[in-house]
Formats: C-alpha cells, structure tokens, sequence
C-alpha cells in the first residue's frame, strides 16, 4: 500500500493563510484551548465539522460555534522556563490546532494532573468527554515530582517505572485506568508522546512495555502462545522484545504489526518522541515514529473487544510466565481517536505534539 507522506514543513505552507500565535512558548500550556463546534449539536461535540479544531491559545470558556479554524489570543511564555522565553524572542510557526472530529481521550503532562506523594493519582482528559485516567484501588499509579530528570523545562511527567522483576504480580501498579472502549469495532487514531528508561529484553521471554492498551476477555486471557487464542480480541500500542531489541508494535492480540526500534542508550533514557498508530479499515494499520511512516499492513481488522482500557499497561491480566506488560518511562501526552484520520490532520495532531515537546522532525 503506497503512503503519501505529508511532512510537517509542508503542512506549515499549506496553512500559511492561518493567523500566527505570538509569543508562544516551547511549552505553550494547554488551559488555553478551545472547541469550535457545531451549534446544532451541543451535546456532543465531537459530531462538529471536520474543519472542527482545538487550537492552543484559547480556553475552554472560549467555546466558538464556527465551522473554520479559530483564531487564538496570544499565549504568553512562561518566564521561570529558560526555553519558553527564547522561544518567545522567536516564536516557532504556528497556528497549531488539534481537529477536535472523533477525539475521544486527550491528556496532557502540563495540565490536569493530580499529584499527592509523589504519586498520580487521576489525569484530566482535556478533550471535553470526562474521560479521565484515574487510579483503581490498590494501585500505586504512576510516579510524579520525583526528581528534574523526568521533567521538560517546568513540566512534569508522569514516570511508569513499574519493577523490572516478576516478583511483583500486580500488573496494575504504576498504570492509570482509561475508556477505550470507543476503540472497539472501527477505525481509529492513537498518538502518544514518551521517552523510555529502561529496555526489557534481555532474557529469553517475550516482555512487552506497553503505553496505551485494554484487557482482553476471560475466553482470550491465555498465555498459551497465539495457536491457542482467537485474534483481535484487544489492543496494545507500544513495546514488544522479542529476545532482542525492542520493536514498536500495534497488537491487536495476535495480530500485529511490529517494527524493528532503537534501544535504550546508556545511560537512559531514550530521547522524548512521539509515536502514531493507525487503522484503516479501508486501508490497513500505520505505524509512525516522529511524522515519519515506518511500518504498513493490510490488516483491516477491527478490536472486538476493548474494555479494561489503561495508560501504561498492554492487554495481559496478570503477570506470570515471563510476561510483563507495563511501561517503563515517561509518558508526556495522548490523543485517541475514534477514526482513522485523513492523512493532513494527522499531520495537523502531528505537528502540533512536535511544537508542544519540541520534538524535531
């Protein structure tokens, strides 16, 4: 299947009749956006037109009824952020608007997350559906306000360092609980940006570092290999060790696209990057690494199933055997779709995250 390949210095030319942000920083924070919705449908704002957009630079109470792209008061740079003020001195190109069609899940490092004892215990979706990430009974969540290493400039991230060992049976410890339910029997979109600390491939077993999954049902939890379970009963995005080095993986349970991935440096971490998964249900699935395409099939199969949603965990149950599903890193932001977007507005969620982390693409 061939890939058009829209770069992001492309996208910026196409959209140079927008109105630029002034005075954005690195780290423009998200409590300035809006929805440009439709006003026939208030209820849910994710029947709005495709021109829809969540745009940095304004706040929710800004909600505008329009069916083109809003223009966003200035943001200003934060001064306690050395990047920010250069950036503002010189502002990267902007506008920068997420397409708010079929955005299910949006959360975000630098906004709405909550932090008690160095642990998280709920992040905020800032897409407008209340679909927060919180903490199960029992659960450690994720680390937070550790130490600067798993910070960017004033931000902090939300640290997945589940242990590197089986003694630990839990296999929610340090996840966050998720819908993804909306994910289930269609196309979708997932964008995640992280950074990794630690590789886990270095015996004989197949471990998985997954950000983003759901649980696969009672019938499919089996750790008998794939001959035993029927395929596309759940989903998992993230990091697959195949007794080796790690491959970037969208697993639909047995059903998996997978590419070959740097490892870890030492010292750790990885550096800070941003991942797409896509299915296509005309098409097939996509894998890209930081706007660039890196793996295609054909696989037009939706997941049957796609409950149990987490941050920082794939879809096994329990831990045993060698398997081990949960994240170990920093995970800064994530965006789920409920539908395969058209290649200029991935581009639009694309260049959008590589301005927010700057990331270079």
């Amino acid at each position: 299947m061939p890939i058009h390949r829209v770069t992001v210095r492309s996208w910026w030319a196409a959209l140079s009749t927008l109105t630029c942000l002034t005075g954005c920083g690195v780290l423009a924070h998200i409590a300035d956006r809006y929805l440009a919705g439709d006003a026939s449908d208030d209820a849910n704002a994710m029947h709005a037109p495709s021109s829809a957009l969540l745009a940095e630079g304004s706040t929710p109470a800004d909600v505008t009824v329009s069916a083109s792209v809003a223009e966003a008061p200035p943001v200003e740079a934060d001064s306690r952020d050395a990047q920010g003020a250069a950036a503002e001195a010189a502002p990267l190109p902007s506008p920068l608007a997420v397409p708010g069609n079929h955005l299910r899940l949006w959360v975000t490092a630098d906004q709405g997350l909550t932090c008690a004892s160095n642990r998280v215990s709920r992040w905020a979706d800032q897409s407008g559906n209340g679909n927060d990430a919180t903490l199960m009974s029992n659960q450690l969540g994720p680390q937070c306000q550790i130490t600067p290493a798993h910070a960017v400039g004033d931000v902090d991230l939300p640290y997945f360092s589940a242990p590197v060992s089986d003694a630990n049976a839990n296999p929610a410890d340090e996840t966050l609980d998720v819908d993804l339910t909306y994910l289930a029997n269609g196309g979708y979109s997932l964008f995640v940006v992280e950074r990794r600390w630690a590789d886990y491939g270095e015996d004989n077993t197949t471990r998985q570092e997954m950000f983003l999954g759901t649980t696969l049902p009672l019938a499919a939890q089996s750790l008998a290999g794939c001959s035993a379970v029927v395929p596309n009963q759940g989903l998992a995005f993230g990091y697959v060790y195949y007794n080796g080095p790690p491959n970037l993986t969208l697993d639909h349970d047995c059903n998996t696209l997978s590419v070959a991935f740097a490892s870890v440096p030492t010292p750790p971490p990885s550096a800070l990057g941003e991942e797409t998964a896509v299915l296509d249900t005309a098409r097939g699935r996509e894998l890209w690494a930081n706007g660039s395409p890196i793996a295609v099939d054909t696989s037009t199969a939706v997941v049957v199933h796609a409950t149990g949603g987490a941050i920082g965990r794939g879809f096994l149950a329990e831990v045993g055997l060698g398997y081990d599903e949960r994240f170990r890193g920093d995970i800064a932001e994530v965006l789920a779709y409920d539908a395969a977007l058209e290649d200029s507005d991935r581009v639009a969620v694309e260049a959008y995250l590589a301005h927010h982390w700057n990331l270079t693409f």
